[in-house]
């Protein structure tokens, strides 16, 4: 049997997580810090769980202040994955620049790590 998402996200498990950084990251602070908990009453946080929250934000649109605020370097990577997922046909060529589009092609989930600060956890992403 292989992995099925149903293992605890952390050992020991919690009941809930905070992503508070994403690894390779130094343009700025994390901007889309999130709380992961645990779906099931009184259990752990697994491993879906923390996919399908990252799913749900990383999906989101980016707001055109969060647009603005990207450095050059990061404006260009999200532009370019942005037109590469519109030709894969992840997207309508309208369809506008999204969370995911700021990862470039570092877009596979690896894994937590904790975060440099010390508080909650590094989101570790790298290419298909």
């Amino acid at each position: 049997d292989g992995p099925s998402g149903e293992q605890p996200a952390t050992y020991p498990g919690v009941s809930s997580l905070r992503i508070t950084a994403l690894a390779g990251d130094g343009h700025r602070a994390f901007a889309w810090p999130l709380t992961v908990c645990a779906q099931a009453p009184h259990g752990a946080v697994r491993v879906q769980d923390v996919l399908a929250a990252l799913a749900e934000s990383y999906a989101q649109r980016l707001w055109p202040h969060e647009a603005r605020a990207l450095s050059r370097e990061r404006w260009a990577l999200a532009v370019h994955a942005y037109w590469r997922r519109v030709a894969r046909g992840g997207a309508p060529a309208d369809d506008g620049l999204r969370r995911v589009d700021y990862l470039g092609d570092a877009v596979c989930f690896r894994g937590l790590a904790p975060a440099p600060d010390g508080v909650g956890f590094m989101l570790v992403t790298g290419p298909p």
